[in-house]
């Protein structure tokens, strides 16, 4: 068997696929000529296919002595609804039904549909709240291009650092600069010194509180046991070789994901803040996938969970950190280059701008899913959802019946095709 018939099996086999909905043309755009040049100017044996289903992963799959890029579109448009979440409805509804049609169907993936009727039924009825009232946002389309091509190249990256090629060298080099300048100023950094930066810096860094109000919060969790633990883990996330490998992937990929921007300030503002947006979505997701894995499977004791997440959302925040710093180093490089007057006073406008949309992110969407995940972790919580969903299917007398119904119910109520459902359970939609 070729190795295209080899990925297209393992696609088959592991893939959840709604063919009818991959749309290969687009995607051959998207990706444009910067992936065949980047494939052919490392000597990546590398192809491309694109799938469209529940898991919305980008992924690199080894088949042979070739690696493939296997990119699901579903990404692409979770990418667009988020963005339309951000930009274009007001509250925090919108994010906690979408999250709801999200839960639904990672239930599926697990294998525990029973435990997601209840999400798919609530997005349902409810899935208005996540179209917006107000005109689209006409920058919505080309963000979402932006952090497609931003996933597809930081998978790429991955595939990069395993060759010998002189760019490994540069962009580790950046990476370790970025992330020794990020210790030297953590380490240094005392309450005093971080009360003097807030009252000198932009109001946007403490959000909607009032300064005063801010810095006593600052003061009090700085001295308790929970900030001391946040700060030695901050540190080990700066130590850990995961932090610098996917550090090294997102650099690479900003860089590539902007290579065919035509270099007029406002294209490069709007597509830094895309690419900013973008890495949040992407955190977003993992962050929840963390909490599913152990909320629908239960296969981590809670003690060591919470030590992991601990860890985990610290990397994040290194990431977040030292990957807003390269954006403004290549908005700065950029500048430099054009001749641009001002530039330290046009890197400070987008570090606010940048500072503006995280708080933007954490109202609409991550402190939103944040409760809903809280929500649904608390003790039995799942199981009484479930059973008040099932209940008007107790006559229901076969299990295999069951089943079946209750993968059904998810595929239509989140949106999927009757067509898609007839493929994987035929002659039952």
């Amino acid at each position: 068997m070729t190795h295209t018939g080899l990925i297209d099996r393992y696609i088959r086999q592991t893939k959840l696929n709604c063919e009818e909905r991959v749309a290969e043309p687009f995607y051959a755009a998207l990706k444009g000529t910067v992936f065949d040049m980047f494939v052919s100017h490392f000597h990546l044996k590398a192809g491309f296919r694109v799938v469209y289903s529940p898991s919305r992963r980008a992924e690199r799959i080894i088949v042979g002595d070739e690696t493939w890029l296997v990119y699901d579109q579903y990404l692409g448009q979770t990418f667009s609804t988020l963005n339309r979440i951000l930009f274009e409805t007001e509250g925090e509804k919108p994010a906690i039904v979408y999250f709801h049609k999200y839960i639904a169907e990672r239930t599926l993936e697990y294998g525990c549909p029973k435990l997601g009727v209840h999400f798919a039924n609530f997005f349902h009825y409810e899935r208005q709240a996540t179209r917006g009232s107000g005109e689209p946002n006409p920058s919505r389309g080309a963000y979402t291009i932006t952090q497609e091509r931003f996933a597809i190249f930081h998978e790429l990256g991955h595939e990069l650092q395993n060759s010998s090629n002189d760019l490994v060298g540069v962009f580790t080099s950046l990476v370790s600069d970025t992330i020794e300048n990020r210790r030297d100023r953590f380490t240094s950094t005392t309450l005093e010194t971080m009360t003097e930066d807030f009252r000198k810096g932009s109001p946007a860094a403490y959000h909607d509180k009032d300064l005063e109000t801010f810095l006593a919060e600052l003061a009090e969790f700085h001295s308790s046991q929970h900030g001391q633990m946040e700060r030695r883990s901050y540190l080990r996330a700066l130590d850990n070789s995961e932090t610098a490998s996917e550090l090294f992937c997102d650099f690479l990929a900003a860089e590539f994901a902007l290579l065919s921007l035509d270099g007029s300030a406002e294209e490069i503002v709007s597509a830094i803040r895309a690419l900013y947006i973008g890495s949040y979505h992407l955190k977003m997701l993992t962050y929840v996938d963390w909490h599913l894995e152990h909320i629908l499977l239960r296969e981590t004791p809670a003690t060591i969970k919470l030590a992991q997440d601990f860890d985990r959302i610290q990397a994040i925040q290194v990431r977040n950190h030292c990957f807003k710093s390269h954006l403004l180093f290549i908005y700065g490089a950029r500048l430099r280059s054009a001749g641009a007057a001002d530039v330290d006073g046009l890197i400070s406008t987008l570090n606010e701008r940048l500072m503006l949309d995280q708080k933007h992110y954490y109202e609409r969407i991550f402190d939103p899913v944040g409760k809903l995940i809280s929500f649904v972790s608390e003790v039995d919580r799942l199981n009484e959802l479930a059973a008040e969903a099932l209940a008007p299917l107790a006559t229901v007398h076969s299990p295999d019946e069951l089943d079946l119904i209750v993968n059904l119910a998810i595929l239509k109520n989140t949106g999927w095709p009757l067509s898609f459902a007839e493929h994987w359970f035929p002659g039952q939609s």
